[in-house]
Order: C-alpha cells, then sequence, then structure tokens
C-alpha cells in the first residue's frame, strides 16, 4: 500500500465515512452527508477527487470495493438501502435494493437487473 503523505481536500463532499484502496491503489472514499462515492486516480499526487459518483442512498455510511475497482456497494442508512455503483462509468445509474424486503439479482457483466426475490420491488436505476 502506498504512503499518502498530504491530506486531501474533500469539500464540498464532507462526512467522509469509509474508505478503501483497489489493486490499482486507487483510493474511494464515501461522503456520507453527499452520498457520493469519491475517487483519487492518484492518491499519492491528487489533492482532490478525480471522480464523483452518486450512490442514491440517503446518508451512506459504508461501502465494499471489488478489487479492481470497477463496483461497489454502499449502503444508505436512513434510505434502508444498498446501491450497486460503478465509480469508473457515472453514465451508469445506481442499482438500489432495500434488503429484507426484495433482493435484487444483478447481471454484474451487463450492470443489469435480471430478477430478483422476496417481497417488495427492486429499485433498479431509481433515486
Amino acid at each position: 500500500m502506498p504512503d499518502y503523505p498530504h491530506e486531501f481536500n474533500t469539500r464540498p463532499f464532507n462526512r467522509i465515512h469509509g474508505m478503501g484502496i483497489d489493486s490499482r491503489d486507487r483510493l474511494y472514499a464515501l461522503s456520507l452527508e453527499k452520498a457520493v462515492l469519491l475517487g483519487f486516480d492518484a492518491p499519492t499526487a491528487d489533492e482532490a477527487p478525480t471522480r464523483v459518483v452518486p450512490t442514491h442512498g440517503v446518508q451512506t455510511h459504508l461501502f465494499s470495493l471489488s478489487r479492481d475497482g470497477e463496483r461497489a456497494f454502499v449502503t444508505g442508512l436512513l434510505s434502508h438501502t444498498v446501491s450497486l455503483v460503478r465509480p469508473h462509468d457515472a453514465s451508469v445509474p445506481p442499482v438500489l435494493s432495500t434488503p429484507g424486503r426484495r433482493i435484487a439479482v444483478v447481471d454484474l457483466e451487463r450492470f443489469a437487473v435480471i430478477g430478483g426475490f422476496g417481497a417488495g420491488p427492486v429499485l433498479a436505476g431509481s433515486g
């Protein structure tokens, strides 16, 4: 893991909750207040995010990142959702699901909802 010898300016994306690093040493941070995933492509040099991706959750708290950094699963505390987002393709809307009600089955290659199980709606690509 690389050394990060400086501070990062995340303004106006505050209340950072959760950080992660992918296999290419890119840094990710989650803004609880703004519900966006921040990306730092060259964290040893970047002073501000190089990407900002919406999660469509409310009061996002933690996330789990795929090793290659292409997918992130984000929890929304007040929205009671889990969002599947593409950190490197903001043109793909998040896929949301409300755990405990209905779980979306997502084709991770096509990034499309292909089914689900449980009671309630799957909130695909909404927010």
